[in-house]
């Protein structure tokens, strides 16, 4: 009996879009724990501006660091970045820069940083239960200013999103989590919140890391722009 009520549950766990016994859709839930296991990324906002940073796996030793693009801008005031594979980043980065652009043909405007949350929430959704094709293993982190202020959205593989002031995604997630909500505060500079992302992603790493091994980019009134590896190393 026991065997084959073990048998009957295991299905639940290949099947994309029927629920367990629990209440659980596994193949999500498998999903998820590819950014659980992924790098970190950390998003803070400030009055200034809204700080993305994220650490980058190096492979081998002489791997070229600059070459690797783990933070994405998406339209003209957005970035994203994010924590799982690296490939299911690769397609949702392009796929809405192209619906950014798009929405800015169309409209003669720039597409609000609200409307892209709800187009990538709806798509990794969708993924969740259709057939022929499988979740997205990752954790976003997106990041835009609009109307003179800073917003930071969570979205994860079952498209359930969050708005923030401060998140962290990827590995020790909850610790990290914690942490940011210690020395995080609400007046904080720019420069500030870069020293407490990089603190915050160096804080649980089992090796020093160097500045071409973290990604920092801020988003204000300008748009995006990114820190070189001078200014990187400087934080460290």
């Amino acid at each position: 009996m026991y065997s084959s009520y073990c048998a009957e549950t295991d299905r639940f766990c290949y099947s994309l879009c029927s629920f367990n016994p629990f209440g659980e859709v596994k193949q999500v839930q498998y999903a998820n724990n590819c950014s659980l296991r992924g790098e970190p990324a950390v998003g803070i906002v400030t009055e200034e501006g809204v700080v993305l940073a994220t650490e980058k796996k190096m492979m081998m030793k002489y791997a070229i660091g600059s070459t690797l693009k783990k933070l994405q801008q998406t339209g003209s005031y957005m970035a994203m970045t994010y924590s799982g594979l690296a490939p299911d980043f690769r397609v949702l980065s392009k796929l809405f820069h192209k619906m950014a652009c798009k929405y800015g043909i169309i409209h003669d405007n720039v597409m609000p940083v609200p409307s892209l949350m709800m187009a990538i929430s709806s798509t990794m959704q969708e993924f969740t239960q259709s057939s022929g094709v499988r979740p997205f293993g990752l954790a976003l982190l997106l990041g835009g200013w609009e109307n003179e202020a800073g917003i930071l959205y969570h979205l994860d593989a079952s498209g359930s999103q969050q708005c923030y002031k401060a998140c962290a995604i990827g590995r020790y997630t909850n610790d990290r989590t914690s942490f940011l909500e210690q020395m995080y505060t609400a007046n904080m500079t720019v420069e500030e919140a870069i020293s407490l992302a990089i603190r915050s992603i160096q804080l649980y790493s089992t090796k020093s890391l160097l500045a071409n091994q973290i990604e920092v980019g801020v988003l204000d009134e300008d748009g995006l722009y990114r820190l070189s590896k001078k200014t990187v190393s400087k934080y460290l």
